[in-house]
């Protein structure tokens, strides 16, 4: 409300006087006390623009902190309840940021520096990514992404990240993207040891020597190997299982 009030207050005095100036005869507009007047009206346009464009600054300023005040609010909520990392990267000045818990900015990286904290197959399946959503082929997509060891933790982590699109320029192209990355190392890790354990059961399983029949908590036949088909003369392993004999049979 502010902004037309102070717009609508300068055009007006300027326009008064401008009206004055060509009200004057121009045979006294040299004269000292016209001169003495033009000053003193010259200097209170200058003061009107002065305050009209801090004001003018001043609630675009506001403006931006709320909107920033917001999105910070909203990462916020997504970090704290959900464990996850966040980061922006800025379409316009190609930088990655790394936000904070609550939201704020931690440090700015460029795509050079960013680079570093991935492996290079990786981090080329996201900048390809980036490039997909800044083009608008795609709205968001999920990659995963190895990250180098640090110092302070040799392991190699593994990170699921999704990657939308934050804010839209006014042309309504991307501008700001948004990375929301959660560490999927002890999950992945576990099912790796679950598969190796399942290849090795049934690797010893098939290869055995040994009659094996496997069943399972209720007493249906699952699995036999091909000694146990050898020695109950089983020449069909899958028409058996889908029977699903008993222990007690």
């Amino acid at each position: 409300m502010m902004r037309p009030r102070l717009t609508a207050t300068f055009s007006l005095l300027v326009m008064a006087i401008m009206a004055h100036a060509q009200a004057e005869n121009m045979d006294t507009i040299a004269d000292s006390h016209h001169l003495a007047a033009y000053f003193v009206a010259a200097l209170m346009i200058a003061v009107f623009a002065m305050i009209f464009s801090n004001r003018l600054y001043y609630y675009r300023e506001q403006e931006v902190s709320a909107q920033t005040k917001q999105l910070n609010t909203q990462l916020a909520l997504v970090m704290n309840s959900n464990k996850k990392g966040v980061w922006t990267y800025d379409n316009s000045k190609k930088i990655f940021s790394m936000l904070t818990e609550n939201g704020r900015k931690r440090k700015e990286y460029t795509s050079q520096e960013f680079a570093r904290f991935y492996f290079y197959n990786d981090f080329s399946i996201l900048r390809n990514l980036i490039a997909q959503i800044c083009e608008g082929e795609k709205d968001s997509d999920t990659v995963i992404l190895h990250a180098m060891p640090s110092f302070e933790d040799k392991r190699e982590r593994i990170f699921q990240t999704n990657l939308s699109v934050l804010k839209h320029d006014g042309k309504g192209r991307p501008r700001l993207l948004i990375g929301i990355e959660r560490d999927i190392t002890d999950e992945t890790m576990k099912k790796e040891e679950a598969r190796r354990m399942s290849l090795r059961y049934h690797t010893v399983f098939h290869a055995s020597l040994v009659d094996m029949v496997f069943y399972d908590a209720n007493g249906i036949l699952t699995d036999l190997n091909d000694k146990a088909c050898e020695t109950f003369a089983i020449t069909d392993r899958k028409t058996l299982l889908e029977r699903k004999v008993k222990i007690t049979d």
